[in-house]
């Protein structure tokens, strides 16, 4: 209520989908798509997967002095929600995984391009740390363009229309 006058909840609807209507029916849309391939390839997530990769994030955020449950409120998530997250990107980096492999040479090269100079006597994680950043890069542009294809080759009907939708 504002000053006695309520605001429906038609209205705060009305408002979100104004407001955020275009992205959420894009993010909606690509999550079907997702599914529906990981399920035509019989790819199947376990809770177990999701939990480690929960463990994997809590670990990352208290090396830096922090905590999930900080994280998630600052964001306004849930762990649900989170937990959601999680299933379609390994859903997706298990469909794409032979496409997002870095080579020893990728890795080179980037240092050589670069000009990078890893600390003595830590070598080995410096490349390790390298590799993986190069495969968050690949694995990025790769799920782009296959998300694009899939949305090419799609069915989508809109009955709602938020403005251009890509």
């Amino acid at each position: 209520m504002v000053n006695g006058s309520a605001i429906s909840r038609l209205e705060i609807i009305r408002e979100l989908e104004r407001v955020s209507g275009k992205e959420a029916l894009n993010s909606l849309i690509n999550k079907r798509l997702i599914e529906e391939e990981a399920r035509k390839q019989g790819i199947v997530i376990t809770s177990e997967e999701i939990e480690q990769e929960i463990k994997n994030i809590e670990s990352n955020l208290s090396q830096q002095g922090g905590s999930l449950e900080q994280t998630l409120a600052m964001q306004g998530m849930q762990r649900s929600g989170l937990e959601m997250q999680i299933l379609v990107n390994k859903k997706v980096q298990r469909i794409l995984e032979d496409k997002v492999n870095i080579t020893e040479g990728e890795v080179d090269e980037h240092i050589k391009s670069y000009k990078l100079t890893p600390p003595k006597g830590e070598e080995k994680q410096f490349r390790d740390k390298i590799k993986e950043q190069l495969k968050g890069q690949k694995f990025n542009k790769e799920a782009s363009a296959w998300l694009e294809q899939l949305r090419s080759g799609a069915v989508i009907r809109y009955f709602v229309e938020y403005g251009e939708i890509k």
